[in-house]
C-alpha cells in the first residue's frame, strides 16, 4: 500500500458513490427524459463545482490513512545513472511534492 493508492482510493470512492446514485435513478422505469437530463447535468455541475474540494479531501484522507495505518508517505529516494563528469544528483520527491503530483494526476481525469 502506498500514499498514492490511498489517496486515489478515496478520490474514486467519492466519485463512484455519486455516480452510482445517478445511475440507479436513470435505471428507474418511471424516469422520463427530462428528469434524466436534469440528473446528468446536476452530476456534471457537481463535479465541475466541487473538483478542487474532492481533490483536497482525497489528499487529506490519504494522509490521514497513511498516519493511521503507519504507511510511509516519504518514498525511497532513487538515484538516476549519471553521465560521466555530471555533478548533479537526482533526488526523490518530498511528501508535499508527491501530493502536488497526485493532485495533477487527479485533475487530469477531470
Amino acid at each position: 500500500m502506498s500514499y498514492d493508492f490511498l489517496t486515489i482510493l478515496g478520490f474514486w470512492d467519492k466519485i463512484l458513490i455519486r455516480n452510482d446514485r445517478v445511475q440507479e435513478r436513470l435505471q428507474d422505469p418511471s424516469m422520463n427524459f427530462h428528469d434524466a437530463v436534469m440528473d446528468l447535468k446536476a452530476l456534471r455541475d457537481h463535479f465541475n463545482g466541487e473538483w478542487e474540494v474532492l481533490i483536497s479531501e482525497s489528499v487529506e484522507e490519504g494522509l490521514n490513512l497513511c498516519q493511521e495505518w503507519e504507511v510511509e508517505v516519504e518514498r525511497r529516494r532513487r538515484r538516476k545513472k549519471r553521465m560521466p563528469r555530471e555533478n548533479s544528483r537526482d533526488t526523490g520527491l518530498t511528501a508535499k511534492e508527491e501530493t502536488a503530483t497526485t493532485r495533477i494526476h487527479l485533475s487530469v481525469w477531470r
